[in-house]
């Protein structure tokens, strides 16, 4: 799957950013995530994209909005609020 980034670029989708943005937003929340926790919260995040989209395309704005509603579901309320602060 590929994202199409906000200037327009295309990239290959790396599971790994998500992960990262995710634990950047814990600790800036003071949330304390397991591994675990940030691994599952991945996969339901991906599993959700490829609902979406297939192998198709998808946006850095709809990957956004999956993590916000991903974070929402889980309870993250926390994390939730600091990675909407820094989208």
């Amino acid at each position: 799957m590929n994202i199409i980034k906000k200037n327009g670029r295309i990239e290959e989708l790396k599971k790994d950013k998500i992960k990262v943005s995710i634990e950047n937003a814990a600790k800036d929340s003071a949330s304390m995530l397991n591994n675990s926790d940030v691994e599952l919260l991945v996969s339901d995040i991906m599993k959700t994209l490829k609902e979406l989209r297939g192998d198709g395309d998808t946006s850095s704005y709809e990957i956004s909005g999956v993590v916000l509603h991903t974070l929402n579901k889980n309870k993250f309320d926390d994390i939730l609020n600091s990675y909407a602060q820094n989208e």
